[in-house]
């Protein structure tokens, strides 16, 4: 796999997206809009994760603050992303102040195809392009996996 840059404009993880569906960022915002729709089409399910979630403002704010330029994508983002691609996302990431390496695996299906794959780094969001065919180990960082539960009983 190979990092391609993205643009560090506050839409680095739709950025990522077009990139790896378009070979282009200039379609960011369909990647954007559709993170709007998936809020709006399972707004139960995400009211609650991001209640559960403890976070220190509103799922309304969250959501009103997607709409201005610069605002950065986060977790409820790459569920949604995952959500409405049907599609497992790894998320290659590295703490560069610890020099700690993490990744995590985002898959709202429980999906077998292979994944999408993204980097994660000083706060930006870069695409992993793959050169041929790529076999992927499996990430065991599951985070969200009891959402994922919750989400696969509700639309069930």
């Amino acid at each position: 796999m190979v990092p391609v840059c993205s643009k560090k404009d506050g839409n680095c993880l739709y950025n990522s997206f077009a990139i790896l569906y378009f070979g282009v960022e200039d379609l960011f915002y369909l990647f954007k809009l559709i993170s709007f729709y998936v809020f709006f089409e399972y707004e139960a399910f995400f009211r609650m994760i991001f209640n559960d979630m403890a976070n220190d403002e509103t799922f309304e704010v969250f959501v009103q603050k997607m709409t201005k330029r610069g605002e950065w994508a986060n977790h409820f983002n790459i569920i949604s992303l995952s959500i409405f691609l049907k599609k497992k996302i790894y998320i290659y990431s590295l703490d560069s102040s610890k020099n700690i390496i993490y990744n995590t695996k985002i898959d709202m299906w429980d999906n077998s195809d292979p994944p999408l794959t993204i980097g994660f780094l000083n706060n930006h969001f870069v695409p992993f392009i793959s050169t041929g065919y790529q076999e992927f180990e499996d990430i065991e960082n599951d985070v969200f996996m009891r959402q994922r539960k919750i989400f696969l009983e509700i639309v069930n």
